[in-house]
């Protein structure tokens, strides 16, 4: 299987629109003044970068509504939520992940954010939330 890469870490925030320049001063990252909404994944996403591509990124995640999945750890104070690693087989990931004793929490789903490619999120034997993201198909 071929390795993970970095994608991203992603933070609960309750407002992106609250806090956002709160994290470009923080970090020197630029924001393209996108805010994506994801009603599949209950949230809206807004992500900062850098000049260099090859750099992972830092999702703003804000709960869309009552039944969000991230209303809960947003009450308990929100901040980092999980990383998300690119993988060029997601259904092997999975597959491999499962084996070593993580657990399929979120069922692979098209993510607007990411242009329909597939996300699944798993946890760590110890309670860590990953984010899985279907590589990108070269052309």
């Amino acid at each position: 299987m071929k390795p993970a890469r970095f994608h991203h870490a992603g933070y609960v925030t309750a407002s992106i629109a609250g806090s956002i320049e709160e994290y470009i001063k923080a970090t020197g990252l630029t924001w393209d003044g996108r805010i994506i909404h994801d009603r599949l994944q209950m949230v809206s996403v807004a992500f900062l970068g850098s000049r260099d591509e090859e750099s992972g990124l830092v999702e703003l995640v804000e709960p869309a509504g009552p039944r969000s999945p991230v209303n809960r750890f947003l009450a308990a104070g929100g901040g980092l939520h999980h990383i998300c690693l690119e993988v060029a087989d997601l259904a092997a990931h999975i597959e491999s992940c499962c084996a070593a004793g993580c657990t399929l929490v979120r069922v692979p789903l098209s993510a607007v954010a990411f242009e329909g490619r597939k996300i699944a999120w798993i946890t760590t034997p110890s309670g860590q939330l990953i984010e899985l993201l279907q590589g990108a198909v070269k052309s």
